[in-house]
């Protein structure tokens, strides 16, 4: 009988209106030229919770030297809004290791607080984590492994959206 049972279209567009609703980012670009993430990195940098380990100008003597010498390869992942703005930035590395193509936080052992730049209103759920990540995964770089370590649980009292994801805690609050 016609009208019987609940409309399952109706009810799958409302989920689907729902989840996008509950994801920040509509696209990520990786920029493996950092010069070219400057504009987005300018904008989020005063903005976002972040250390000194974040900011373009460690970042990139850091990468013209120590990365540079370590072969490791740029790969800024920047996560747009709705909007078109940047809503994050992740400052990614990729370096290969024992055959495995490996990315990392910019900063290696000279940062002891590796995270990206977040808009500090915006509160990342796991799924636009998750989409980050996925989308780094997926993409051209093929990596083998994300290894994100010394990433503090909190900054500046807002708390690391990473900690959302599987994850292992650090053996030091500084860490």
């Amino acid at each position: 009988m016609p009208g019987s049972q609940p409309d399952q279209s109706a009810h799958l567009l409302t989920n689907a209106a729902q989840l996008a609703q509950t994801r920040h980012f509509v696209r990520f670009e990786i920029f493996e030229d950092p010069k070219l993430a400057l504009p987005d990195w300018s904008k989020l940098e005063p903005e976002a919770p972040a250390s000194a380990y974040q900011a373009a100008n460690f970042l990139l003597p850091w990468l013209a030297t120590i990365g540079q010498e370590d072969a490791i390869k740029p790969c800024i992942i920047v996560g747009y809004l709705h909007d078109g703005s940047a809503g994050a930035l992740f400052p990614f590395g990729l370096t290969i290791k024992a055959g495995m193509r490996i990315i990392s936080f910019l900063g290696g052992s000279d940062s002891n607080a590796q995270m990206g730049l977040i808009r500090s209103d915006l509160n990342l759920t796991q799924s636009d984590i998750k989409d980050a990540l996925n989308f780094c995964a997926h993409s051209h770089l093929r990596p083998d492994a994300l290894i994100l370590i010394n990433q503090p649980e909190l900054w500046e009292c807002k708390a690391n959206p990473f900690a959302l994801v599987s994850h292992q805690p650090s053996a030091s609050f500084s860490f």
